[in-house]
Protein backbone atom coordinates (compact mmCIF):
# COMPACT_ATOMS: atom_id res chain seq x y z
CA UNK A 1 0.00 0.00 0.00
CA UNK A 2 3.24 2.04 0.56
CA UNK A 3 4.31 2.02 -2.80
CA UNK A 4 0.89 3.06 -4.13
CA UNK A 5 0.85 6.02 -2.23
CA UNK A 6 3.74 6.99 -3.34
CA UNK A 7 3.17 6.46 -7.13
CA UNK A 8 0.02 8.20 -6.87
CA UNK A 9 1.81 11.12 -5.25
CA UNK A 10 4.51 11.35 -8.05
CA UNK A 11 2.66 10.67 -11.02
CA UNK A 12 -0.93 12.74 -10.62
CA UNK A 13 1.18 15.84 -9.50
CA UNK A 14 2.30 16.88 -13.36
CA UNK A 15 -0.84 15.29 -14.61
CA UNK A 16 -3.55 17.85 -12.82
CA UNK A 17 -0.75 20.62 -13.59
CA UNK A 18 -1.32 20.06 -17.31
CA UNK A 19 -4.46 19.22 -17.91
CA UNK A 20 -4.79 22.50 -19.16
CA UNK A 21 -2.81 21.41 -22.23
CA UNK A 22 -4.26 17.98 -22.35
CA UNK A 23 -7.09 19.30 -25.45
CA UNK A 24 -3.54 20.17 -27.07
CA UNK A 25 -1.49 17.66 -29.21
CA UNK A 26 1.57 16.18 -27.37
CA UNK A 27 4.50 14.13 -29.00
CA UNK A 28 7.12 12.84 -26.99
CA UNK A 29 10.74 11.52 -28.12
CA UNK A 30 12.42 8.73 -26.57
CA UNK A 31 16.66 9.35 -26.64
CA UNK A 32 19.43 6.79 -26.01
CA UNK A 33 22.04 8.62 -23.53
CA UNK A 34 24.43 6.43 -24.87
CA UNK A 35 25.78 4.74 -21.37
CA UNK A 36 26.62 1.49 -21.68
CA UNK A 37 24.76 -1.57 -19.35
CA UNK A 38 22.97 1.14 -17.28
CA UNK A 39 20.81 0.22 -14.45
CA UNK A 40 19.11 3.85 -13.82
CA UNK A 41 19.04 7.23 -14.63
CA UNK A 42 18.40 10.23 -12.10
CA UNK A 43 17.28 13.66 -12.75
CA UNK A 44 17.29 15.77 -15.02
CA UNK A 45 18.65 19.25 -13.57
CA UNK A 46 17.46 22.10 -15.75
CA UNK A 47 20.35 21.74 -18.00
CA UNK A 48 19.44 18.20 -19.20
CA UNK A 49 22.62 16.90 -16.93
CA UNK A 50 21.32 13.25 -16.18
CA UNK A 51 23.47 11.07 -13.76
CA UNK A 52 23.36 7.55 -14.98
CA UNK A 53 24.50 4.41 -12.83
CA UNK A 54 25.82 1.13 -14.78
CA UNK A 55 27.10 -2.09 -13.24
CA UNK A 56 25.51 -4.26 -10.98
CA UNK A 57 28.16 -6.18 -9.37
CA UNK A 58 30.34 -3.34 -9.52
CA UNK A 59 28.59 -0.14 -9.67
CA UNK A 60 29.62 2.84 -11.66
CA UNK A 61 28.42 6.52 -12.39
CA UNK A 62 28.63 8.73 -15.68
CA UNK A 63 27.21 12.17 -16.36
CA UNK A 64 25.23 12.26 -19.22
CA UNK A 65 23.48 15.20 -21.57
CA UNK A 66 21.87 15.54 -25.11
CA UNK A 67 24.39 14.91 -27.74
CA UNK A 68 27.28 14.87 -25.60
CA UNK A 69 29.76 12.47 -24.32
CA UNK A 70 28.96 10.75 -20.98
CA UNK A 71 31.50 11.75 -18.14
CA UNK A 72 32.74 9.25 -15.13
CA UNK A 73 31.96 10.31 -12.23
CA UNK A 74 34.87 10.22 -9.88
CA UNK A 75 38.00 11.74 -9.17
CA UNK A 76 39.45 11.10 -12.34
CA UNK A 77 41.83 12.99 -12.41
CA UNK A 78 43.55 12.21 -8.87
CA UNK A 79 43.91 8.33 -9.12
CA UNK A 80 41.12 7.70 -6.88
CA UNK A 81 42.27 8.87 -3.95
CA UNK A 82 40.58 12.59 -3.72
CA UNK A 83 38.04 12.83 -1.29
CA UNK A 84 37.77 16.03 0.99
CA UNK A 85 37.16 15.01 4.60
CA UNK A 86 34.44 17.53 6.06
CA UNK A 87 33.46 18.60 9.76
CA UNK A 88 30.87 15.59 10.65
CA UNK A 89 32.41 12.20 11.99
CA UNK A 90 34.20 9.93 9.51
CA UNK A 91 34.64 6.38 9.84
CA UNK A 92 38.36 6.83 9.67
CA UNK A 93 40.63 9.61 9.31
CA UNK A 94 42.14 8.37 6.34
CA UNK A 95 38.38 7.83 4.50
CA UNK A 96 39.34 7.17 0.83
CA UNK A 97 36.79 6.69 -1.93
CA UNK A 98 37.98 3.63 -3.49
CA UNK A 99 37.41 2.30 -6.96
CA UNK A 100 36.46 5.81 -8.04
CA UNK A 101 39.14 5.69 -11.30
CA UNK A 102 38.66 6.95 -14.49
CA UNK A 103 35.53 4.60 -15.23
CA UNK A 104 33.51 5.63 -12.03
CA UNK A 105 33.93 2.31 -10.36
CA UNK A 106 32.86 2.36 -6.72
CA UNK A 107 30.50 4.99 -7.05
CA UNK A 108 26.53 5.37 -7.21
CA UNK A 109 24.90 8.60 -8.23
CA UNK A 110 21.22 9.24 -6.80
CA UNK A 111 20.50 12.93 -7.20
CA UNK A 112 21.60 16.10 -9.18
CA UNK A 113 21.06 19.92 -8.59
CA UNK A 114 20.94 22.78 -11.09
CA UNK A 115 24.03 23.59 -10.76
CA UNK A 116 25.24 20.10 -11.57
CA UNK A 117 26.40 18.55 -7.66
CA UNK A 118 25.61 15.30 -7.91
CA UNK A 119 25.13 13.12 -4.67
CA UNK A 120 25.58 9.34 -3.97
CA UNK A 121 27.50 6.95 -2.28
CA UNK A 122 31.15 5.38 -2.70
CA UNK A 123 32.77 2.60 -1.16
CA UNK A 124 35.39 3.71 1.20
CA UNK A 125 38.23 1.56 2.90
CA UNK A 126 38.74 1.66 6.82
CA UNK A 127 40.82 -0.87 7.91
CA UNK A 128 41.75 -4.81 6.79
CA UNK A 129 41.37 -8.15 8.04
CA UNK A 130 42.92 -11.66 6.49
CA UNK A 131 41.26 -13.31 3.97
CA UNK A 132 38.61 -16.05 4.91
CA UNK A 133 37.46 -18.19 1.45
CA UNK A 134 34.27 -20.11 1.54
CA UNK A 135 35.61 -23.62 1.95
CA UNK A 136 34.73 -25.25 5.58
CA UNK A 137 37.93 -25.38 7.97
CA UNK A 138 40.10 -23.87 5.35
CA UNK A 139 42.70 -21.17 6.74
CA UNK A 140 42.47 -18.19 6.44
CA UNK A 141 44.79 -16.92 3.19
CA UNK A 142 46.01 -13.49 2.29
CA UNK A 143 44.70 -9.88 3.68
CA UNK A 144 41.23 -8.44 2.48
CA UNK A 145 40.27 -4.50 2.86
CA UNK A 146 37.59 -3.75 5.34
CA UNK A 147 35.21 -1.42 3.43
CA UNK A 148 31.83 0.65 3.70
CA UNK A 149 29.88 2.97 2.25
CA UNK A 150 29.91 6.45 2.75
CA UNK A 151 27.63 9.33 1.51
CA UNK A 152 29.45 11.68 -1.28
CA UNK A 153 29.22 14.72 -3.25
CA UNK A 154 30.75 15.05 -6.74
CA UNK A 155 31.94 18.46 -7.04
CA UNK A 156 32.32 18.51 -10.90
CA UNK A 157 36.37 18.90 -10.93
CA UNK A 158 36.49 15.03 -10.85
CA UNK A 159 36.71 15.10 -6.83
CA UNK A 160 34.33 13.83 -4.52
CA UNK A 161 33.91 14.65 -0.84
CA UNK A 162 33.36 12.33 2.02
CA UNK A 163 30.24 13.60 3.79
CA UNK A 164 31.10 11.05 6.71
CA UNK A 165 28.45 9.25 9.02
CA UNK A 166 26.42 10.46 11.65
CA UNK A 167 28.73 10.09 15.59
CA UNK A 168 28.90 6.15 16.07
CA UNK A 169 27.60 4.89 12.93
CA UNK A 170 29.46 3.11 10.02
CA UNK A 171 28.12 3.54 6.32
CA UNK A 172 26.31 6.74 5.10
CA UNK A 173 24.26 7.00 1.71
CA UNK A 174 23.28 9.87 -0.20
CA UNK A 175 20.23 10.15 -1.68
CA UNK A 176 18.78 13.86 -2.36
CA UNK A 177 20.14 17.11 -2.93
CA UNK A 178 18.69 21.19 -3.42
CA UNK A 179 19.49 24.45 -5.17
CA UNK A 180 21.84 24.92 -2.13
CA UNK A 181 23.68 21.90 -1.91
CA UNK A 182 22.01 20.97 0.99
CA UNK A 183 21.85 17.19 1.08
CA UNK A 184 19.73 14.34 2.65
CA UNK A 185 20.37 10.70 2.91
CA UNK A 186 20.68 7.71 5.82
CA UNK A 187 23.33 7.29 7.94
CA UNK A 188 23.56 3.28 9.61
CA UNK A 189 25.45 1.86 12.16
CA UNK A 190 23.96 -0.95 15.43
CA UNK A 191 20.81 1.00 15.63
CA UNK A 192 20.08 1.49 12.23
CA UNK A 193 19.35 3.92 9.90
CA UNK A 194 18.48 7.22 10.48
CA UNK A 195 17.60 10.04 8.12
CA UNK A 196 20.03 12.76 8.08
CA UNK A 197 20.40 16.48 6.95
CA UNK A 198 23.65 17.82 5.43
CA UNK A 199 24.87 21.22 5.00
CA UNK A 200 28.44 22.82 4.05
CA UNK A 201 27.77 24.84 7.12
CA UNK A 202 26.41 22.35 9.86
CA UNK A 203 27.84 19.08 8.83
CA UNK A 204 25.36 16.14 9.42
CA UNK A 205 22.52 16.10 11.41
CA UNK A 206 20.61 13.57 12.24
CA UNK A 207 16.52 14.17 11.77
CA UNK A 208 15.44 11.34 14.11
CA UNK A 209 12.36 8.96 13.54
CA UNK A 210 8.95 9.10 13.90
CA UNK A 211 7.32 8.69 17.80
CA UNK A 212 8.23 4.99 18.44
CA UNK A 213 10.07 4.32 15.16
CA UNK A 214 12.88 2.13 14.53
CA UNK A 215 14.52 3.36 11.29
CA UNK A 216 14.55 6.43 9.01
CA UNK A 217 15.44 7.74 5.32
CA UNK A 218 15.46 10.45 3.66
CA UNK A 219 14.72 10.67 0.03
CA UNK A 220 14.58 14.22 -1.41
CA UNK A 221 14.95 17.70 -0.49
CA UNK A 222 13.12 21.18 -1.77
CA UNK A 223 15.15 24.16 -1.88
CA UNK A 224 13.01 25.96 0.76
CA UNK A 225 13.96 22.77 2.92
CA UNK A 226 11.23 20.37 2.92
CA UNK A 227 12.45 16.80 3.14
CA UNK A 228 10.43 13.53 2.00
CA UNK A 229 11.65 10.12 2.98
CA UNK A 230 10.54 7.00 4.82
Amino acid sequence: MTGRHFVIAFFLGPLLLNAATLLAAQTYVVEDLNVADAVKAVGPNLAGEVPVRSGFTTARSNLAARGQISVAIGPVSSGGTAVNATASAVASTAAVATGADSSGAGITANGINDTGLVVGSASVDFGSRQCRPNIPNAPPSGTCRISTVHAVLWLKNDRLRDLGTLPGDTGSEGFGINNSGDVVGYSSGANGPRAFLWTSQNGMQNLGTLPGGSFSKARGISDNGLIVGT
